[in-house]
């Protein structure tokens, strides 16, 4: 092979520019990028790296605030993250159409948080002087975390967001309003998740001290499950195979049995947390039976 002009100086060690200017993209190259929705999606681009940088600059000005109001300005920058891209996402012409797993991505963070919520509940409870009502309150923990993964799996669509960009017919003619709804509402979950744990450690805690569990305490808990289910009735609604509307008032009335649980004061924990996992263990249990006798959890 011989160099040309241009590549005398450095023999074949440089890019030849007339190879260079000869050489033909793959035939499949443009379709690809036209269906995956690049190049005509930059202006979505930039938009989403000035919000993500105006919520950076946001959380690094916490940096110059002595707490608690740094905690204040985190929670800022998340509101000014989670409103520009939400902006950007629906008032864009053009958007990247995702091609990979992403659902699947949540389910597997789902997995994750919910690990990290039975390490935190080890760790805090570690020095805990364990008894019998202590481990009782520790075994109906674990139930709760138990029926928490199976309330989100059982009706977790991997292919949502996939096929979600496929279909332009009827209401999921909005389908980007649809799917930002989808992946909004996994922060419900998550943080359900977490604050559940958080009052799960709270009423062992309590258990093993042998006195009752302080209503704040209790309130976390119950504030995580609430917020769990809420946000698993926004997941699970806003897919090609939504659950029923008496699996949302269902669960709707799990919420509200959970919350009138700490109404009576003191909080016994071992009543306490007994009463909720029996409540997601039947809430579960229940839908369960639905989809076995009809052999759908969906609206079809």
């Amino acid at each position: 092979m011989n160099a040309c002009g241009d590549c005398a100086p450095c023999g074949h060690r440089c890019v030849c520019k007339a190879r260079r200017g000869n050489r033909k993209p793959h035939p499949h190259a443009r379709a690809v990028r036209r269906a995956i929705g690049w190049g005509s999606s930059r202006p979505f681009t930039r938009a989403v790296v000035l919000s993500t940088s105006a919520s950076a600059v946001v959380w690094a000005s916490s940096l110059l605030v002595a707490e608690p109001w740094r905690f204040v300005i985190w929670g800022l920058s998340f509101v000014v993250g989670l409103a520009t891209t939400t902006l950007v996402y629906v008032g864009s012409e053009a958007i990247p159409k995702p091609t990979s797993h992403y659902s699947e991505r949540l389910g597997l963070f789902t997995i994750l948080v919910l690990g990290e919520t039975v390490i935190a509940i080890a760790v805090g409870t570690s020095g805990t002087d364990w008894g019998f009502s202590s481990g009782l309150v520790a075994g109906f923990g674990f139930i709760v975390v138990l029926t928490l993964w199976w309330t989100y799996f059982r009706h977790v669509d991997e292919w949502f967001l996939h096929r979600a960009f496929i279909e332009d017919k009827g209401a999921w003619s909005r389908v980007r309003e649809y799917s930002l709804l989808h992946v909004l509402s996994h922060y419900l979950v998550y943080v359900g998740i977490v604050a559940a744990g958080i009052g799960i450690a709270f009423t062992v805690e309590a258990a093993a001290a042998g006195h009752a569990l302080d209503w704040n305490h209790a309130a976390v808990l119950v504030a995580g499950v609430v917020t769990y289910l809420l946000g698993t009735i926004a997941v699970h609604r806003t897919t090609f195979d939504p659950v029923r509307d008496r699996s949302v008032v269902l669960r709707l009335g799990v919420a509200a049995l959970v919350t009138l649980s700490i109404v009576n004061q003191p909080i016994e924990p071992v009543v306490f947390l007994g009463l909720v996992a029996s409540l997601l263990v039947t809430l579960n249990i229940v839908e369960g039976g639905w989809s076995l006798i009809t052999g759908s959890t969906s609206e079809k």
